[in-house]
């Protein structure tokens, strides 16, 4: 048989020779846009129920009964409950990252103003009733479910240090400090400000009536910190 009259019985039994390609079967098909309003209502509605039981209690069902979806939906946009979690966590702490990126706004400013702002706006979150929140969950979960842990500290903590070690690395770099290992004097500074007083507002010994004591208790840790990492001077050599 000739390879002409071959062609034409395959296209008489329609099979197609090996090696076409088959337009129909290669381009994706349009499916329903995600709803990004929808998500942030399953996020929402997430934080909610995880505020509520934790994260073991939480289950997609309540998720989506909570923000009136369906529980396919919820899986349309979040494949696992620790995708949710993680997304819940996700965008809090990039609420919250967003107020601290100041610090490194005003290349000029003196290093004292800089960490004091900073030190207040992150003495706010650390110590404010979501924190507290997430807390609660955190200490809850840890041991059956290390993962979560591993995604709040990514998601938040371990971003604040890489935000001010990265603001501190320039500081040396322009002379206004002297710090040989940023990413320690991060953890340095951050230590400072919460210090025991985390663990007192931790067990209910120190709350919301204290807060006007907060920026005394900043200028002190930035002048402790500065005390270490300002340049010396002939004077003080």
């Amino acid at each position: 048989m000739g390879l002409h009259r071959f062609s034409q019985l395959l296209r008489t039994l329609d099979i197609q020779p090996m090696g076409h390609v088959d337009r129909a079967m290669t381009t994706p098909k349009r499916g329903r846009p995600k709803s990004e309003a929808k998500r942030r209502q399953i996020l929402e509605a997430a934080r909610t129920v995880l505020f509520d039981v934790g994260y073991s209690a939480m289950t997609m069902e309540t998720v989506a009964e909570l923000a009136g979806v369906s529980k396919p939906t919820i899986y349309s946009h979040f494949d696992s409950k620790e995708k949710l979690f993680g997304a819940v966590l996700q965008t809090g702490a990039d609420e919250r990252l967003r107020e601290l990126s100041a610090i490194s706004t005003n290349a000029e400013e003196a290093p004292e103003e800089a960490l004091r702002r900073f030190g207040n706006q992150f003495l706010n979150l650390a110590l404010s009733k979501e924190a507290r929140a997430w807390d609660r969950i955190m200490i809850a979960e840890i041991g059956r479910h290390p993962a979560v842990a591993n995604l709040f500290f990514q998601a938040g903590p371990s971003k604040v240090l890489a935000l001010l070690g990265s603001y501190l690395r320039e500081q040396d770099d322009a002379g206004r400090l002297r710090v040989p290992d940023p990413a320690i004097a991060a953890e340095q500074f951050i230590g400072l400000l919460l210090g025991i007083k985390l663990l007192r507002h931790r067990v209910g010994l120190d709350d919301d009536t204290n807060r006007g004591e907060w920026p005394r208790h900043v200028d002190e840790a930035v002048r402790t910190f500065l005390a270490a990492y300002r340049p010396k001077t002939a004077d003080s050599a």
